[in-house]
């Protein structure tokens, strides 16, 4: 079967790809947190997942340490019709980088593969990416109450305004899980593969899977630049705001974002 239909992949099924190469020492487990727009595996050190398992004694007790993963592998789920659509989705994380400072995001490296399946006669063109691991907690967008301040955040909504104005891009901040606070206290952007087109038009643009990314994210993005930077914000101070966070197409765009998740809820049941 397809790698990029199946609901779940393991170990054994990311092995079969001709272009891993994993020996003894590596590990590929599912992790916890999935995008719908592609696989995510753990890559981790045999050893490492045997401790967590088996457990290790420690100071007279027996510990049960997390193995902690050496890199995140992202399988996308698209099937591209030609190298074009690949590099235009690779262009827009590159552009992403070009605007973002280096430690509000976590580096990826994407790579095009030819892939090949019991029911795809003949390679096909698959994409990709080997993601920098980011350890750290999940900063919700949907509750900053309590949230501490944070040390790069002023750079990170810095970045991604002049992304908006500039490129008319946005990465989708609304997901939960997608936005991490590392160890060292700054925020980091670990979806950077579901980039938005901004486009000033009164239809609410839904992405691969039916969610209103674009709308959604830069309400997060307003709730992050309120909360962080100024409290005094207003959405008609801003032009981006003003539009796309109207009370009558916020509406909209809620409806839709509801309507995603008992689609979603359906699917899952």
């Amino acid at each position: 079967m397809d790698i990029r239909k199946k609901t779940d992949i393991t170990h054994s099924d990311v092995l079969t790809l001709g272009f891993i190469r994993c020996g003894d020492d590596c590990y590929f487990r599912k992790h916890h947190n999935q995008g719908l727009r592609s696989h995510v595996m753990e890559k981790l050190v045999s050893g490492d997942v045997e401790t967590e398992t088996a457990g290790v004694m420690r100071d007279g007790l027996l510990r049960f340490p997390r193995a902690i993963p050496r890199a995140m592998l992202r399988i996308f789920k698209n099937r591209f019709a030609s190298l074009d659509e690949v590099f235009s989705e690779v262009s827009k994380i590159k552009i992403l980088e070009s605007y973002l400072p280096r430690d509000t995001y976590a580096k990826s490296s994407e790579f095009i593969v030819g892939y090949t399946s019991d029911n795809t006669p003949g390679a096909q063109i698959g994409l990709c990416g080997l993601q920098e691991y980011v350890d750290g907690a999940i900063l919700d967008p949907w509750n900053l109450v309590v949230v501490e301040p944070i040390g790069n955040m002023d750079k990170f909504i810095d970045g991604l305004k002049k992304m908006a104005a500039v490129s008319f891009l946005l990465p989708d901040l609304a997901g939960i899980g997608n936005l991490k606070v590392d160890q060292a206290g700054n925020v980091r952007l670990v979806d950077i593969n579901n980039i938005s087109t901004i486009r000033f038009t009164p239809e609410i643009d839904l992405d691969d899977n039916g969610y209103p990314a674009c709308d959604k994210s830069i309400e997060v993005l307003y709730r992050l630049e309120k909360k962080f930077i100024d409290p005094a914000l207003r959405v008609q101070d801003d032009k981006i705001y003003s539009f796309f966070l109207h009370p009558e197409r916020a509406n909209k765009a809620g409806e839709l974002e509801k309507q995603f998740y008992n689609r979603l809820k359906h699917k899952n049941i």
